[in-house]
Parts: structure tokens; C-alpha cells; sequence
């Protein structure tokens, strides 16, 4: 799949206190059993994302500490990244639903995950149940599987789960979050593979 060049935008990027990372790298290293510090740890790196703003204010603003004492976030610069080699898929969405900047932001991001879904689904379709294609989106620093099933019959459903870790976001904003991403799924994948019924 092509993925998609970082568009103009303000951007944040997760640091780790380096004593921390050592000591879990040293840890990792000599296949040490891990403790609940360094599972932590391990969750973090793949957990907190670069994150995309549409406003320089609202980038500011998520700058500072997170809820995980290791994980701190600094602005970076669009540039900076692209040189460091960072897609599109792995930038998260700042902004929460709520923010009258979402969409415009989220938008792009979803539109490339629902391209990686419909690849997923062209190449696994031949498959009879379960699960053929999932992805997954970063918001406001909560974690979203979009996934889609094939029942039998032909049918597609589209299932959204989201998981937070280490951050306290209200479970109703995820909800709205889960239900917004759902339908916005159903229509970027209006034109599925033939026989497909969408459920």
C-alpha cells in the first residue's frame, strides 16, 4: 500500500526519559524477565504517537508530561519527521471529536486506513469467516481497531473497539469517537469486492 506523505500541520512528538529507556533496553537485552515497569514501558513505545494539529495553539497545548511518567511530548517540525522517515499511519490525530478542528485533521487519516482495509479485503476475501482486514487509529491519545468481518453469506461488518492506556479520557467521548469512525467506515467503503453485502 502507498502511503500517504505528512501533511502541513502542527506537530508533537513523544519523548522517553533516556535513564528509563536504558535501563529497559539493558533489561530487554539480557532477556530479563519483565517487570510491570518495563511491560509499561514496552506498551509506551508503541502506544504514544507522533500527534497532528491544525492550529499552533492547540499544538502547544499538548505539549508537556503524559500520564506515563517517562513519556513527555515536544513540538517538532513537519520536516523533521519526513526526514526521520514517518508515514501518515503512524501519526495520530490530536485533536478529540469534540475540537472543531476534527474532522479536518482525522479525515486523511481515515481515508488511508480504509484504503489499507479495502486492500485487506480484496486479498482475503476468498477467506469464509472472521476477521480479513483490521487497522488501527490513534485519537486524542486513545487506541481505535477498526476491523472488518466476514460472516457468512457474504456479509461485512464493521466493528470499532477502542482501547486506552495509561491516559483518562471519558469513556462517552470514545463512544461518540467509536460510533463517528464506524459510519464514517461504512461510507468510505461503499464499493466493496463483488457478492459483498455490507451489514
Amino acid at each position: 500500500m502507498k502511503i500517504r506523505m505528512l501533511q502541513p500541520g502542527f506537530y508533537v512528538q513523544p519523548h522517553i526519559r533516556q535513564a528509563s529507556l536504558q535501563k529497559f533496553q539493558r533489561a530487554k537485552a539480557k532477556g530479563a524477565e519483565l517487570t510491570p515497569a518495563t511491560q509499561g514501558m514496552l506498551v509506551a513505545l508503541d502506544y504514544y504517537q507522533p500527534e497532528r494539529f491544525a492550529t499552533k495553539s492547540a499544538r502547544d497545548l499538548a505539549c508537556g508530561p503524559t500520564a506515563h511518567p517517562d513519556v513527555r511530548y515536544f513540538p517538532v517540525g513537519r520536516a523533521e519527521l519526513i526526514a526521520s522517515g514517518t508515514k501518515m499511519d503512524e501519526v495520530s490525530c490530536g485533536h478529540s471529536i469534540d475540537d472543531p478542528h476534527f474532522e479536518r485533521i482525522v479525515s486523511p487519516m481515515l481515508d488511508q486506513a480504509a484504503k489499507h482495509l479495502m486492500e485487506q479485503i480484496f486479498d482475503s476475501f476468498d477467506q469464509q469467516t472472521g476477521i480479513i482486514a483490521e487497522t488501527v487509529l490513534t485519537i486524542a491519545r486513545a487506541r481505535y481497531s477498526l476491523s472488518v468481518n466476514s460472516s457468512p453469506g457474504g456479509w461485512l461488518n464493521f466493528d470499532v473497539q477502542y482501547l486506552c492506556v495509561f491516559e483518562q479520557i471519558e469513556p462517552e467521548v470514545m463512544d461518540r469517537t467509536s460510533k463517528f469512525l464506524g459510519e464514517r467506515l461504512r461510507l468510505c467503503l461503499s464499493a466493496p469486492p463483488p457478492n459483498a453485502k455490507l451489514n
